[in-house]
């Protein structure tokens, strides 16, 4: 009985010792620890004005069939560009005093032909700390250490052209002098050639907020000049910082919804074009029939008489 009671009293410390040591150990910081998940909601239908009232915040709302499917606000997508268009819409809902709004973050046309959809052309690379755009023909995976690889997806051979890894600052990393000023990063470039005869860029940034630095590999051959356009604008489009990275996703969505918003006015002209066209041939059509229809009438054919 002593034994046992002895063995509860020594087990119960060791879960207290446990509890403690969790609350004052610190976390181990991931530097790849993503952005808060929120839950995204899409609803379609036809958008049409709303009257604004000190009871809402709506300023839209949005109709299927004839029947409401919710009123509608946004920060991001003008809504007033897309008046009386059948759309989806992503978003969230958020009760405000007697109404539930759904507050739009992502537009897209439903009464267009798909043809019409430009493909995008980069993706957004994105975590709570930083954050950078690279080609959407480009894709990645992250290995355990963390170090994230890049490949092109028309390459047969798979082959890995670009890696990036955050890590913490050493000890020699504040002896080195910056040689390169990049997105606003102080940092160090070099360039070399690999076993394969290929230029190896190998540029480490150092962060203007955490004891990081970024390390990005980039590996190309001499006639590559596109890929290294795109990188060179890869590094232009790196930003850190939880407020700056949230408000450069914030930018992406509105670019996103202007260029949707530019393809009804595509394609309104477009329409305008075409039947600009249509007025003129028919307009050269009429012209021609009453040139002929005003026409003299041939002569009668008279033989001479000798």
């Amino acid at each position: 009985m002593k034994f046992r009671f002895s063995a509860r009293i020594f087990f119960g410390i060791f879960i207290v010792a446990a509890v403690l040591s969790a609350c004052v150990l610190p976390e181990k910081s991931d530097p790849f620890e993503r952005l808060p998940e929120s839950k995204i909601e899409v609803v379609r239908g036809t958008i049409f004005p709303f009257s604004v009232s000190i009871s809402t915040r709506a300023t839209h709302r949005l109709e299927r069939d004839g029947k409401l499917v919710s009123y509608l606000a946004s920060k991001i997508v003008n809504l007033d560009d897309f008046l009386n268009r059948e759309v989806e819409l992503e978003g969230f809902f958020r009760r405000e005093k007697m109404r539930e709004i759904f507050w739009a973050e992502k537009v897209r046309l439903l009464d267009i032909p798909e043809s019409k959809i430009s493909e995008k052309k980069e993706t957004r690379f994105s975590t709570r700390k930083f954050s950078f755009k690279f080609p959407s023909n480009w894709e990645h995976s992250r290995s355990p250490d963390g170090t994230v690889y890049f490949l092109d997806k028309n390459d047969p051979a798979r082959r890995v052209f670009f890696q990036f890894s955050a890590e913490k600052l050493d000890s020699n990393d504040k002896k080195i002098d910056p040689n390169v000023l990049i997105s606003n990063l102080a940092g160090v470039k070099k360039i070399s050639t690999d076993q394969f005869g290929r230029e190896r860029q190998e540029i480490t940034l150092f962060s203007n907020i955490f004891d990081r630095k970024y390390t990005l590999i980039f590996t190309a051959n001499f006639e590559d000049f596109e890929k290294k356009k795109e990188f060179f604008r890869l590094l232009n489009s790196f930003v850190e910082g939880e407020k700056n990275v949230e408000n450069a996703i914030e930018n992406d969505k509105k670019v996103a919804a202007e260029e949707e918003a530019a393809r009804i006015s595509n394609l309104k002209n477009g329409e305008s074009a075409s039947e600009k066209t249509s007025e003129k041939k028919e307009e050269e059509m009429i012209s021609e029939q009453t040139s002929e229809d005003s026409a003299p009438p041939p002569a009668p054919h008279c033989r001479r008489i000798l």
